[in-house]
């Protein structure tokens, strides 16, 4: 290596790490939705605003305060399931990223990315998430 190249450390466990979050977030989420029952629900049903306008909604029967529950639990669920796919497929574009630094010498002042690569990795990031795995197999192996 030239004195005027640089070394760079990179982690492909590093590139996970948002997705890593996001399953964090299911296993604390889904603990507190389970442990979501009607009791939990408001006794006052008003919104109020700071600036002094209130919103009144009649309160709600038992069978739609279940309805309520249910639905809340169904859509935190739903919320969870979201976050982990676009958490993975984030994931991905910092692989990709990763990859194409791997085994390079950059010489001091110059970009990590030439143009081409910078071209490459711009289309990469809107692919989706099935485009995104042929190419990184495809480029990768």
């Amino acid at each position: 290596m030239k004195k005027t190249d640089r070394n760079l450390n990179i982690s492909i466990e590093d590139c996970f790490k948002i997705f890593e979050q996001s399953f964090t977030r299911v296993k604390y989420f889904t603990c507190i939705t389970d442990n979501f029952d009607l009791s939990m629900l408001p006794s006052n049903w008003n919104i109020e605003n700071s600036s002094s306008l209130k919103y009144c909604m009649n309160e709600p029967n038992e069978a739609d305060k279940q309805m309520l529950t249910d639905a809340y639990k169904h859509f935190i669920q739903c919320y969870l399931v979201r976050d982990c796919i676009e958490s993975f497929v984030l994931s991905l574009d910092k692989l990709f990223y990763t990859l194409q630094l791997h085994g390079k010498k950059i010489p001091m002042g110059e970009t990590l990315l030439n143009d081409e690569e910078k071209k490459d990795f711009k289309k990469f990031e809107y692919m989706g998430y099935g485009c995104k795995i042929k190419k990184l197999k495809k480029n990768f192996n």
